[in-house]
């Protein structure tokens, strides 16, 4: 007893420690960043792939030549600690001055993070003698900056600027390829990708080996855009009737408006899981999806990268930003294609379809926003503008191996393969178009192929649940769009009273026209929201 009192003492002993020299590192790390001649800007990713931490460091080096005084510290997190430290940090007090956003949630973007309007509006000085001199920061880039995690409707401003594009593309293994097939040349159409998968087994079966045609794991980034790709194919005409303005271009073109408007068909019954496109695409993923190893759907990302990097699968799906990572790992030359579709003349899937998606609306990523308690916003920004200058981020480019994001910049010739394609049309919409809903798909998912009744399975499992999951996503779409329209309120207010005592407005007259028609636009969409939620009968 005596003994285990005492390892209980020096356990609470070494805690106090811990959160004593916590506490003073973190009161260091202030005082450093907030006094003294050295001002010093940290930033936070989650990007731990070979290459890219060296890029970052690279470029930091070259902007503290240039800024004597000025410190640049980089912060890399694995994934799956990232969403619990962001979070601790974030409301500790110690977060760094730039950290980069990961996915589209707006709840924290209010809350700890500064719009950077003024910077992105003017020319980033880093450019000048380039052709991009003169140019606002925020055309700059390769794509327009419209739609999270960059520019945020619901608030009408910009919280972060970008570093890269990413795409998916299928992984494979040349040689193996060669040695299964006689030749190295990836399959170019959905039904030779699909002979290939058949092909792989064949011989799997024949030699004895270990051996599938595709690693795949449970439906969560990159895997779950493969699986995107092919279910949103299937409901690229259904879209008509969901959003009529859905195009590549102009208004409306936006992945969450296409799932506001996909929330609000499926309240007017438009669409249901019982809809001939909506169970063409869960076909379409379980024709695929049997060609992955057993039991992926219960296994996390790293197995089916080492199922692919021991070449015990031929393929696996990916994203850009892993090719510099699996390169550097695999004993084996690396190849890369997009991920194949059924065509318009496909006598069961093609029906459904206009034609190839286009990856036009491919989103900016990588992308570092500034939060309020950066005690630098300034010199954090100016760190960033650096970044994404022509010259530094060709270097960036170079060195990472990543999609660049800045016009005029060069890629590394084997990454040229991941650039967005852009001819062909506008692809459909996810069955699940909100948080509850997604999470319906990532739970049952494993029933499309268990058994082989598995699309009627997993429909009558998901119907009696869904209507319940959409409301609660309407919900929380309506909670943000009210806690938008106070913003905006507040905002008018503050210009008015500012206007009345004669004092320079807040907003411009501009400003104040955009504020005016995005409210119109929000109180649309509450009252629209509110009507479905109070008329619509979900199925029990």
């Amino acid at each position: 007893m005596k003994t285990g009192r005492t390892m209980n003492l020096i356990g609470f002993a070494l805690v106090a420690v811990c959160f004593v020299l916590s506490g003073w590192r973190v009161w260091e790390r202030t005082q450093r960043d907030r006094g003294g001649d050295t001002v010093v800007i940290r930033f936070a990713h989650s990007q731990l792939e070979p290459g890219l931490r060296e890029a970052f460091d690279a470029v930091a080096r070259e902007y503290m030549a240039l800024h004597p005084g000025v410190t640049v510290e980089q912060i890399a997190i694995p994934r799956r600690a990232w969403a619990s430290w962001m979070e601790t940090q974030l409301i500790g007090g110690t977060a760094p001055d730039l950290i980069q956003l990961v996915n589209n949630d707006p709840n924290p973007i209010l809350r700890h993070f500064r719009p950077i309007d003024a910077w992105v509006n003017q020319p980033n000085p880093y450019n000048a003698g380039t052709d991009l001199a003169g140019v606002p920061w925020k055309d700059t880039f390769i794509a327009p900056l419209t739609d999270p995690p960059t520019y945020w409707p619901l608030y009408l401003s910009h919280y972060s600027v970008p570093t890269t594009l990413f795409t998916i593309r299928l992984y494979y293994n040349r040689a193996l390829l060669r040695e299964i097939t006689g030749n190295d040349a990836p399959p170019e159409t959905y039904e030779a990708f699909i002979a290939l998968c058949r092909e792989v087994e064949a011989f799997a079966a024949r030699t004895g080996r270990t051996l599938y045609p595709v690693a795949g794991a449970r439906p969560v980034p990159p895997f779950d855009a493969l699986f995107y790709r092919l279910l949103t194919s299937q409901t690229q005409r259904l879209v008509e009737q969901v959003d009529a303005g859905y195009t590549l271009g102009g208004a409306g073109t936006g992945a969450g408006e296409v799932r506001d408007h996909a929330r609000e068909a499926y309240f007017r019954r438009v669409w249901d899981l019982r809809s001939p496109e909506i169970r063409a695409g869960f076909e379409l993923v379980r024709e695929v999806g049997r060609h992955f190893q057993p039991g992926f759907l219960q296994s996390e990302r790293d197995a089916a990268i080492f199922y692919f990097l021991q070449g015990r699968t031929l393929m696996m799906p990916s994203g850009s930003w892993d090719f510099s990572s699996l390169v550097a790992q695999a004993d084996f030359e690396i190849g890369v294609f997009p991920v194949p579709v059924p065509t318009t003349d496909h006598p069961r899937y093609g029906a459904n379809m206009y034609g190839p998606p286009s990856e036009a609306n491919t989103s900016m990523r990588g992308a570092f926003a500034l939060t309020k308690q950066s005690p630098n916003a300034e010199r954090a920004i100016d760190f960033l503008r650096y970044l994404t200058s022509q010259a530094a981020h060709q270097r960036f480019a170079d060195r990472s191996g990543w999609l660049p994001a800045v016009r005029g910049v060069q890629p590394r010739e084997e990454v040229k393969a991941f650039y967005p394609i852009l001819d062909g049309y506008p692809p459909g919409f996810m069955f699940s178009p909100g948080v509850d809903t997604v999470r319906l798909w990532e739970t049952y998912a494993y029933l499309l192929f268990a058994g082989e009744d598995g699309v009627e399975r997993l429909t009558q499992t998901l119907e009696p649940l869904m209507d319940e999951a959409i409301i609660r996503d309407e919900l929380k779409e309506t909670r943000e769009t009210v806690a938008s329209l106070a913003a905006y309120d507040a905002l008018q207010a503050a210009d008015f009273a500012r206007r009345s005592d004669g004092a320079d407005p807040l907003l411009s007259d501009r400003r104040l026209s955009e504020l005016w028609e995005a409210q119109t636009h929000r109180e649309d969409l509450y009252f629209r929201s509110r009507y479905h939620l109070e008329t619509f009968k979900p199925r029990r």
